[in-house]
């Protein structure tokens, strides 16, 4: 179930106890698998970026930190 369809389930104010927890799981799970997708993108984007620092202390002249 996507996060819209639960917003709008929510909104409609026909919920009981157990549906909310139901909705509840479900966004969990579509948090949970759009995150999947966001670590390794931001993961790569870290790494990138550390190379672009490295490269920029290197030409100016300033091998300074492990990287």
């Amino acid at each position: 179930m996507s996060v819209i369809r639960t917003v709008q389930i929510v909104s409609q104010k026909r919920t009981s106890p157990v549906s909310i927890v139901a909705l509840f799981e479900s966004l969990v799970a579509s948090l949970w698998r759009l995150r999947k997708l966001i670590v390794p993108m931001l993961g790569r984007f870290v790494a990138t970026d550390r190379g672009f620092a490295k490269a920029r202390r290197t030409l100016s002249g300033r091998q300074v930190g492990p990287w």
